[in-house]
């Protein structure tokens, strides 16, 4: 350890910057938030400080380094007119290696002004050898870029340098530290040099897809590049580069390809790395897909990125199998108040303020208003804590579910005055939702009030104009569930914790301290402010959180699973469904599937974790029993790994007893029955080829739930109770290509009318019509588009192993039955433009409008997007495509 330690630990520990920072934020928070007193700073104890945190800031200690970062962001908040302090913040910023920071505390935009703001500094009195130092920090932290120099941290500059040299990299950084900007800088650095370059960009959700392509397409030459949302085998590159933004559920596709063909990946970039630990049975498959990308593309750099990892390499090796070099700090630009809000008597609050892991001060403020009992209801309660320390600010409160979300932001939008002037962008999004799903979405009257809720299953468009409005400053107050924690980017002033919950279960630490990076925003503040709210006296869940480290060590899905080692072994011979549910199911299929894959390399992935030989030889004997009793092709299992082998065997034994046919829906012009309403009488003497589709599909979908329950998995998982028909039902409503409109409409004059009184329903209330409103939703954006396809690719991955090229030509139309009903179309230009990113809907209405000109002719529906600047459209269409650059400049 260097000399200097015992230094700078003393300096660190300096009674006269413990009580400046106390000092600091207490003006911050209680004098500027709450209007309380404002405590009296001495200007000879601010130069003394800075001097002393001027030393903290070269050190390569990061809690230092943050010390002297939280000084130099509040003198600058409190005393941004004084030319000392103004000179001071800037050279502790520039010293710490955040020309960020340093950017935002001069208003420049671009290196040339920060050149400019450098010189004005200078004339302020700064003496030649700061000036040289400056310079060269400046000069250091600048990335210079094929597209120009970007203003960088200390972290990102050393993220880019580590991103030019042949390692592959884990990242581990908080969520405000920027290292996704880079990786979109550098990426279009790489494909600006380079004749060809394939990119996979790895996103834990659908939520972020259209998110992350917006961000690319402003990066990239799009003469260039391709950028995808979805891989399509069967269509050709157009461009010399793509990039495909997928989930992990969608890379199968391109892994199958890859195990069919050879292709080549330049680059592999997994965000929120750390999703590997969800034991509800996608961490299993992002395993085995991150396992499977690293073996099929050796020659592809990878990098993978999430918060607060603390075993970043072993991390690295244990999920790809190989080799990374670890890219970690735990400084963020931005730094953080950390408040505890606690209604006390009738009309006080406890006001505890929280920085570097300790509570540092305690008070009580007398406020007009009876807290204790308007937290009663938090929606209502809400309003008031807004309206005293964020009238003013972007806020963003933090709900538990998506049911929370809705109604908390329902109950606090009521209590809101209206809007006399309302944004014209809010006006034009009412309109839509309106018209797109329905006048009584209670989301309309949320916004009518700058409100807004947001959930992983919101449709698209709806969802990505609420992000892009809310980054716009457009939506003042946003409640939102855990799509935060997933790395969906929205950053705001304040966020406010009412409940210390993720759905039903506590917030861990590593959770937490994920969720409030989302606190501050470096392009337009030095801060963020966090608000827990423990509404009971007998709450006291903040300060455990605010003094836990957010950094932990993430363990897999599978690996949590090998911890319970008795369990496991008991249920390797048990069929999926007959597993306890406390247990790990998923992590049975994973390690079943990595048996019939390569014995050998399982014995050495458990070797790895240091399991003894004995201990190998409990788990390999029942996986050994199980897999070598089927009759499935072993290879073929890889093709869909999260469903159970066994349940696969099944399955398969049943298909290769059955007429081919009998599990192929031709196509339309192979059916003259496609649409026809079949009498009873008729079906039972109808062969399965001579049905209708809906009969075809409801025969192949109740042999497949007979098999796999997925009418349980709906339900017990995804808490949507439907029938095997009403799943067949909204399936081709959703392959139809009708609008969300069109669909809800017909469910609403269907249930309003219903037999069934119970079921019945006024189609005028408001709580009715939202009620079915969310459960299409789900069905649409789970039952099918992820629970059905996923049986009906395994149905076809299986009917492939006995077709003839003949047949598999005949029944094209079935074999991409999953896809269409994934991207809910049916229409080639369609499907392009949802590949391309475009949601659904807004595809749906641009394909009308390239019908009216060219019919059904087979032409590429992007180029000629590209090709106007504006459709005849509402301007929410034409904005949202601009956005995308998929419309050309004016």
């Amino acid at each position: 350890m260097p000399d200097n330690y015992p230094l700078l630990d003393r300096i660190a520990a300096h009674p006269l910057i413990n009580k400046m920072i106390d000092d600091l934020l207490f003006n911050q928070l209680i004098h500027e938030k709450f209007a309380g007193p404002k405590k009296p700073i001495d200007k000879a104890d601010i130069r003394k400080a800075v001097w002393l945190c001027s030393l903290l800031a070269i050190s390569e200690v990061e809690i230092y380094r943050n010390k002297g970062q939280i000084l130099a962001s509040l003198i600058y908040l409190q005393y941004k007119d004084n030319d000392f302090v103004e000179r001071a913040s800037y050279v502790l910023f520039s010293r710490l290696g955040n020309l960020t920071g340093a950017r935002l505390l001069s208003n420049a935009k671009t290196f040339e002004e920060i050149d400019e703001a450098a010189d004005n500094f200078y004339e302020l009195g700064l003496d030649e050898s700061l000036k040289l130092e400056i310079a060269l920090e400046r000069n250091d932290k600048s990335i210079v870029s094929s597209n120009g120099i970007i203003l960088a941290t200390k972290f990102q500059k050393n993220l880019w340098d580590t991103l030019l040299t042949p390692n592959n990299i884990l990242i581990s950084a908080p969520t405000s530290s920027g290292k996704s900007f880079i990786i979109k800088k550098f990426l279009a650095s790489q494909i600006d040099q380079s004749e060809s370059y394939t990119v996979v960009y790895i996103v834990p959700s659908k939520a972020l897809l259209n998110q992350v392509s917006e961000d690319l397409r402003k990066e990239v030459n799009l003469e260039e590049v391709d950028i995808k949302t979805v891989y399509l085998h069967d269509v050709e590159k157009s461009k010399n580069s793509e990039i495909f933004i997928l989930t992990p559920e969608r890379c199968l596709r391109l892994l199958k390809e890859r195990w069919q063909h050879d292709f080549k990946l330049d680059f592999v970039f997994v965000d929120e790395i750390q999703n590997v630990e969800d034991v509800q049975g996608r961490g299993s498959l992002f395993e085995f897909v991150f396992r499977e990308i690293s073996l099929l593309f050796p020659e592809a750099k990878i990098v993978a990125a999430g918060p607060n990892i603390s075993n970043s390499a072993s991390l690295f090796d244990h999920v790809f199998g190989i080799e990374g070099v670890a890219v970690d700090t735990q400084v963020s630009p931005v730094f953080q108040i950390k408040a505890t809000i606690r209604p006390i008597n009738d009309n006080q609050l406890k006001v505890n303020i929280n920085y570097g892991g300790t509570t540092s001060q305690e008070h009580l403020l007398s406020t007009n208003v009876n807290f204790k009992k308007e937290f009663r209801n938090i929606g209502e309660g809400l309003r008031e804590l807004i309206q005293l320390c964020g009238a003013d600010e972007q806020n963003i409160i933090y709900a538990p579910t998506g049911k929370n979300a809705i109604d908390w932001a329902i109950k606090f939008a009521d209590v809101q005055p209206f809007k006399i002037k309302l944004d014209p962008w809010l006006k034009e999004i009412i309109d839509f939702l309106t018209d797109e799903i329905h006048p009584l979405y209670d989301l309309i009257s949320c916004l009518k009030k700058e409100t807004a809720y947001h959930h992983g299953n919101l449709p698209d468009i709806v969802r990505k104009e609420i992000e892009d409005c809310f980054l716009e400053s457009r939506i003042k107050h946003l409640f939102c569930t855990t799509t935060l924690i997933q790395g969906v980017n929205l950053p705001a002033n304040n966020l406010f914790i009412p409940a210390a919950r993720k759905r039903n279960l506590p917030l861990t630490p590593f959770d937490f301290g994920n969720l409030i990076g989302r606190a501050g925003r470096i392009r337009e503040s030095l801060y963020g402010t966090i608000y827990c709210i423990e509404r009971y006296e007998d709450e006291d869940w903040s300060e455990e959180l605010y003094s836990k480290s957010y950094r932990k060590e993430v363990q897999t899905a599978n690996e949590q699973a090998l911890e319970k080692f008795d369990d496991l072994v008991s249920d390797l011979s048990k069929s999926f469904l007959d597993i306890d549910k406390k247990h790990d199911a998923y992590a049975v299929v994973y390690f079943r599937q990595q048996f019939a894959k390569d014995p050998i390399e399982l014995q050495n992935y458990l070797l790895k974790r240091n399991f003894s030989k004995e201990e190998i030889d409990q788990l390999i004997t029942p996986l050994a029993a199980v897999i070598d009793d089927l009759q499935i092709p072993k290879d073929f299992l890889k093709l869909n790994p999260t469903i159970d082998p066994i349940l696969q065997n099944e399955l398969y034994s049943q298909i290769f007893n059955d007429p081919i046919e009998n599990w192929l829906i031709p196509s339309k012009a192979d059916n003259p029955n496609f649409y026809e309403r079949i009498s009873l009488e008729k079906q039972s003497e109808s062969s399965f080829q001579d049905l209708s589709f809906y009969l075809q599909l409801n025969s192949v979908v109740s042999r497949i739930d007979a098999i796999f329950h997925i009418r349980d998995e709906a339900f017990f998982k995804h808490s949507v109770s439907i029938s095997t028909k009403q799943i067949c039902f909204y399936s081709i409503e959703w392959f139809n290509n009708k609008s969300l409109r069109q669909m809800i409409d017909k469910d609403l004059k269907f249930y309003s009318t219903h037999i069934d009184e119970k079921k019945r329903i006024d189609k005028n209330d408001p709580d009715a019509v939202n009620e079915r409103i969310k459960k299409l939703i789900k069905i649409f954006s789970i039952v099918i588009t992820h629970i059905l396809i996923k049986y009906l690719k395994l149905v076809n991955d299986m009917v492939e192993l006995k077709m003839t090229d003949e047949q598999k030509e005949k029944y094209k139309f079935a074999l991409a039955l999953p896809t269409m009903l994934e991207l809910g179309t049916d229409k080639v230009a369609v499907m392009q433009l949802i590949s391309a990113g475009v949601s659904r809907s807004i595809a749906l209405k641009v394909f009308k409008e390239f019908e009216k000109v060219y019919g059904h002719a087979e032409m590429d529906i992007v180029q000629w997007l590209r090709s106007k600047s504006e459709l005849k459209l509402k301007p929410i269409y034409n904005r949202y495509l601009k956005r995308m650059r998929l419309l050309k400049d004016d």
